[in-house]
C-alpha cells in the first residue's frame, strides 16, 4: 500500500494504480485490500480524458 502512495505522491499515477492492483488481487482479504481497490480505480478515473 506504501508503494502505491508513494507513487502517487510523486505524481505516477498509472505505476500507483498498478500497485493497488497487484495489492488487491494478491490479497484479497488484506484489510487494505479494499482501500486498494478504490484507490486503484480513482486513478484509473482521473486519467481518462
Amino acid at each position: 500500500m506504501q508503494a502505491g502512495k508513494c507513487h502517487e505522491l510523486l505524481g505516477e499515477t498509472k505505476q500507483a494504480a498498478e500497485v493497488y492492483a497487484r495489492l488487491a488481487s494478491a490479497w484479497p482479504e488484506a484489510p487494505a485490500a479494499k482501500e486498494a481497490v478504490q484507490r486503484a480505480k480513482a486513478l484509473r478515473q482521473d486519467r481518462k480524458p
